[in-house]
């Protein structure tokens, strides 16, 4: 019973009354303060070491038993005490320059530049802008097919052409420059959102990888300027398709969602 109560007891708790937020130090209520890494204060050093923590067995609701540590009312979850608010601030103020943070680091950028580039966003446009939407997306597609054909002439005209720019443009990612533009066009037609998607997905891997290894090895061959120009116009187009299609994607999806927002 005593190595239960100390995981909710500590010496003097009951005996303090403090409202942290209410109290004024120096003319100015208390906060984290400035959370500054790489600096800690020496007198709070002691808290952040489990070495001093208390291993006591807990009995969890009867059935089993768990080893945890435990340390006086600064450590436990949802106190409010000065204790526990300078023990986080100075757990704030830990370096975090290891391998292992820049790897965690590393690890979330990355996922947030794919839920960026892969993940279908966006939100359906009003009434007033849906002609003009639509429009727009349709022009879009109309050029990137026609750069899709121009491009498509010189990597066969000549066929020496396959094997060094054809290559990266084609076959990194099998066909998805070739596909991309047909299935937009195939969902405007039939107003599928799916092959919207679809497309989208396509247009994302071309724009990270296809053509940027087009372009090196455009670079590597010395090959034609006005060519190198088509393949930076369809990156940009495939920018601007991914903006617009987004809108068009989520008023197929939802064609009320402009009534209903005006009304709400």
């Amino acid at each position: 019973m005593s190595h239960t109560e100390s995981l909710f007891v500590s010496d003097g708790e009951d005996d303090e009354k403090i409202q942290y937020g209410q109290q004024e130090v120096r003319g100015e209520k208390k906060n984290l303060g400035d959370i500054n890494r790489h600096q800690q204060d020496d007198n709070l050093e002691g808290l952040l070491n489990e070495h001093t923590m208390e291993e006591t067995e807990v009995f969890v609701h009867g059935s089993h038993s768990e080893f945890v540590k435990i340390i006086d009312k600064s450590r436990r979850a949802f106190s409010f005490s000065t204790d526990s608010t300078r023990a986080f601030q100075n757990s704030m103020k830990k370096p975090r320059d290891d391998c292992k943070n820049k790897c965690v680091r590393f690890r979330a950028t990355a996922y947030a530049i794919w839920i960026l580039l892969f993940k279908h966003h966006g939100i359906a446009p009003g009434k007033g802008g849906l002609f003009c939407y639509f429009f727009a997306f349709s022009t879009l597609i109309a050029l990137d097919i026609i750069l899709l054909t121009s491009m498509f002439l010189h990597i066969f005209s000549p066929m020496s052409n396959l094997r060094s720019v054809g290559i990266p443009f084609l076959f990194i990612y099998p066909g998805i420059a070739v596909l991309a533009p047909f299935c937009g066009a195939l969902g405007c037609i039939l107003g599928s959102p799916a092959l919207l998607r679809t497309q989208s997905s396509m247009n994302a891997a071309c724009v990270l990888v296809n053509y940027p290894a087009t372009l090196f090895m455009q670079l590597i061959v010395s090959d034609e300027p006005v060519y190198v120009c088509v393949v930076f116009a369809l990156i940009l187009n495939k920018t601007a398709l991914s903006f617009y299609g987004a809108k068009v994607r989520q008023h197929l999806i939802n064609p009320t969602f402009a009534t209903n927002q005006s009304k709400f």
